[in-house]
This record gives structure tokens, C-alpha cells and sequence, in this order.
């Protein structure tokens, strides 16, 4: 097999390395990508896809601030909606042990117990749920116990 004698120059093109020197430096690719915004300039294009940005930045952070905003008041009526700071639920009465744990502590706690039931008006039957709470309810909040009927009906 004969081996055909190749320049220098065309042997580097060949191989997949190529030297240092061939590969374009850093500041020649700055030189270009400022050439090319300078011909976006002058075309015009520039200008829209600074204002597409713009309007793209703008839309980011004004949902970023609503997020906030929506996250930060839910955190503020969670606690009156609640009743407490914080509420440990489960199917069975929690131990007595528990509820000392948390008074030595220097909190308060109150026992709530909630269950389904049937409310009845007349002959009409709607699905409702108790809820019994112990003195010093609402913890958080206040609770407002009212004598005028609820104008909510029953069909």
C-alpha cells in the first residue's frame, strides 16, 4: 500500500485535531459576534428582539411579584382559617401525652373533634359536618357565633 506524501497544511485539515493555531481566538469571536450586532443594528432587527426581551423580562417578574404576593397573603389567613399556628389531626384521640408535651412547652391546645352528619329542615336532608371545639377555640382568629338563620337553604 502506498502512502501518497501530503503537504503540512492539508494533512491538518484532514485530521480531526487541529493546532492552536488554526482555531479562531477569543478575541476574534468577540470581533465577529460585534460585526454581526452591528449588521442586526442596521437591518433593524436589533430593535425587536430588544423589545421582545423587554416585554419577556417585564412578563417574568411581574408574575414572579403576583406569585409573592398571592403566596404571601395565603400564608397570613391560614392561620385564621385554621383557627391555630398549627393543627395535628388523626382518626384516633391523640395521648394525653401529647397534649402535656406541648403545654410544657408553653402552648396552648385545644381539642377539636369533626364528623359527618345528616342537618335536616323540614323534609329536606343535606349532608353537613360537625365540628365540637373545647374552650378557647380560635386560637388564631375569632369565632363568631350568630342567632340570625344562615341564608343558605335547603332544596
Amino acid at each position: 500500500m502506498r502512502r501518497a506524501n501530503l503537504p503540512e497544511a492539508s494533512a491538518s485539515r484532514l485530521t480531526p485535531h487541529t493546532s492552536r493555531r488554526d482555531r479562531p481566538s477569543t478575541w476574534g469571536a468577540i470581533a465577529l459576534a460585534w460585526r454581526l450586532l452591528v449588521r442586526d443594528y442596521r437591518a433593524g432587527e436589533l430593535a425587536l428582539i430588544a423589545f421582545a426581551m423587554i416585554v419577556a423580562v417585564a412578563s417574568v417578574t411581574t408574575v414572579g411579584f403576583f406569585t409573592s404576593r398571592v403566596k404571601q397573603a395565603l400564608d397570613q389567613q391560614a392561620n385564621r382559617l385554621l383557627g391555630a399556628d398549627l393543627v395535628i389531626a388523626d382518626s384516633r384521640p391523640l395521648g394525653p401525652e401529647l397534649e402535656q408535651g406541648a403545654t410544657s412547652l408553653g402552648l396552648a391546645v385545644v381539642s377539636v373533634m369533626r364528623f359527618p352528619s345528616m342537618a335536616m329542615r323540614g323534609e329536606h336532608a343535606v349532608l353537613s359536618e360537625v365540628k365540637a371545639v373545647a374552650p378557647g377555640y380560635a386560637l388564631r382568629g375569632e369565632l363568631r357565633i350568630t342567632a340570625q338563620p344562615s341564608r343558605w337553604r335547603c332544596r
